[in-house]
């Protein structure tokens, strides 16, 4: 499995601010508050997947009060999963995964959800996760990205993302290029209203760098494509393109950050076989692999190997190493194995533009 890892920031520009009282929501991993309901489970406390909180396979869990139940129906995804059970995660602005985990606020609040190195004051922090989507989870100290959220009553409220975030070439294109990016428009608190989205600005101002909305408005939580066009006498460089929203009598903004640059270089994904086993004894084996390519324009690959009884759901990392040249053999001797036991076995390769 293979994807492409970019780490961002966000800035939010919010102009009007809506007045709101809050209220208890208090989360913990492996331990419950007075009252707390379990939201969802772990393989572990760390590099772990996920299941829904009726499934019944682990044993770690996060447990939160101020809440009345898990319910996906006028409830809050905190994080979208790739199954009910064995699962990655992804952040709920994301659509590559069906498998809500939900929070369902109790009468007259509204519960919210965001992704930052650190949960404000008045937020709680659920789980961290290993990245946006394609995720591993585990406790708030984990990783650096948490899952944070709060529950509030007040009126409508809402602010605005982009995906992927604004930051170091959020979008990069080449003169006379094209890119589109999501906009997410996120409840906050209340009951939604329309939301208009608008371009309010490019700078420095460009008149050959072009951003619309093919649909701009939405009911939130809900996004929309920006459709981002360049010309081939636009300059190259950075810009930032702002995007603001309006509804019920508010204004939320945000911005995306846009490189206009000639053709760089790309780093091709690592390839790697799983080859035979061999040795293998009653309680030992050696897991054999070739590490047949770094990637084109990569220095390395970090290598290592996966393996699991038949029967379990959560797989063992095993002799983890770097490789500079290829092909190379790749041999992993693992012990404590169990007899008489069906075990599976795959080998990985990551180099800095893959996964």
């Amino acid at each position: 499995m293979k994807k492409i890892i970019i780490t961002f920031f966000s800035i939010f520009l919010l102009f009007t601010a809506a007045d709101s009282a809050e209220a208890s929501l208090s989360c913990s991993f492996n331990s419950c508050p007075s009252g707390g309901i379990y939201v969802l489970k772990t393989s572990d406390s760390f590099n772990a997947q996920a299941e829904l909180p009726g499934q019944s396979n682990y044993s770690n869990y996060i447990c939160c009060s101020g809440i009345s139940g898990t319910s996906c129906s006028g409830g809050t995804a905190f994080l979208k999963l790739s199954a009910v059970t064995n699962a990655h995660v992804e952040e709920n602005i994301y659509s590559n995964y069906s498998t809500n985990a939900c929070l369902s606020p109790i009468g007259g609040e509204t519960i919210t959800c965001t992704y930052s190195a650190t949960c404000a004051a008045d937020e709680v922090c659920l789980a961290s996760i290993s990245s946006a989507t394609n995720a591993h989870i585990g406790n708030c100290s984990s990783y650096s990205t948490k899952v944070c959220c709060k529950a509030a009553t007040g009126t409508f409220n809402f602010y605005l993302s982009v995906n992927p975030p604004y930051g170091l070439a959020s979008g990069q294109v080449t003169p006379g290029g094209s890119i589109s990016t999501n906009v997410g428009v996120v409840l906050s608190s209340g009951t939604a209203q329309t939301v208009n989205l608008f371009i309010f600005s490019i700078s420095p101002t460009e008149p050959t760098i072009t951003a619309s909305f093919s649909n701009n408005s939405c009911s939130p939580t809900c996004s929309r494509t920006m459709n981002i066009d360049t010309t081939t006498s636009t300059p190259t460089g950075d810009y930032t393109i702002s995007i603001c929203g309006t509804g019920g009598e508010l204004t939320r903004c945000t911005v995306y950050g846009l490189s206009v640059a000639t053709g760089g270089v790309e780093i091709g994904p690592p390839s790697i076989t799983t080859n035979d086993a061999i040795s293998i004894t009653e309680n030992s084996a050696t897991l054999k692999g070739t590490l047949n390519g770094l990637g084109n324009n990569a220095t390395f690959a970090l290598v290592w190997f996966e393996y699991k009884k038949s029967t379990d759901t959560v797989w063992t990392k095993a002799c983890q190493t770097t490789k500079d040249s290829v092909p190379v053999d790749l041999s992993c001797p693992i012990t404590g194995l169990s007899p008489n036991t069906t075990y599976y076995f795959k080998a990985f390769a990551k180099n800095g533009g893959s996964w």
